[in-house]
């Protein structure tokens, strides 16, 4: 499936649209499956295929009884972006990771970091430890453990008909442009290649 594209991911410096080639289950992290190095890019492409999901901004607002409402796009600045897989639609949240500058809101005033901050975390750090709650800025691990421990317990209480499912696996993808009528940095086509927390819609 992946051939059936003249261009890769690895290959292009920014993809407009990058097609979902690998599938993206949980056996993929259970198998410790590693996210490929990058090569070095060798310019555009306004297609490519070779990543895991082709993201997209959530829509700013939704039509419910006859009146657009808006939609919350999350209060701690993490990228939280829709996808199609090869297995469907799914939310992805990213607390960090992110090679460029890219904002989930105006309102948000930094964008999500480029380095996550999970090595801060020991007992060498007392004060800089993962909250009970989980929902740590700047933080990847602290975030994918308190979910996943969510969804064990879901699991076991026998809740999933009535949850979404949710799972950490690596993300390989392509960022969408910037929120039109801001002057954010434009994100449109720069390259992913991080881990994400995953929600079946």
């Amino acid at each position: 499936l992946a051939g059936s594209y003249k261009e890769q991911w690895q290959k292009c410096e920014t993809c407009n649209t990058c097609h979902a080639t690998i599938p993206t289950t949980e056996a993929l992290t259970k198998n410790g499956w590693v996210e490929p190095r990058v090569p070095d890019a060798d310019g555009h492409c306004e297609e490519c295929g070779g990543c895991s999901v082709s993201l997209y901004r959530l829509p700013s607002g939704e039509v419910l009884k006859g009146k657009k409402r808006k939609v919350f796009l999350g209060a701690s600045g993490a990228g939280i972006l829709m996808g199609n897989t090869t297995d469907g639609t799914v939310i992805v949240k990213m607390w960090c990771g992110l090679e460029h500058p890219y904002h989930q809101a105006e309102y948000h005033k930094h964008p999500v970091p480029l380095k996550c901050s999970d090595d801060k975390i020991g007992p060498a750090n007392p004060r800089d430890q993962c909250p009970l709650k989980g929902g740590k800025f700047g933080y990847a691990k602290c975030n994918f453990e308190f979910l996943n421990a969510l969804q064990a317990l879901y699991d076991d209480a026998n809740l999933t008909a009535i949850t979404p499912r949710t799972w950490t696996a690596p993300l390989i993808s392509t960022l969408p442009g910037p929120i039109p009528t801001t002057n954010q940095p434009d994100s449109r086509g720069k390259r992913v290649s991080t881990s994400a927390q995953f929600y079946h819609v």
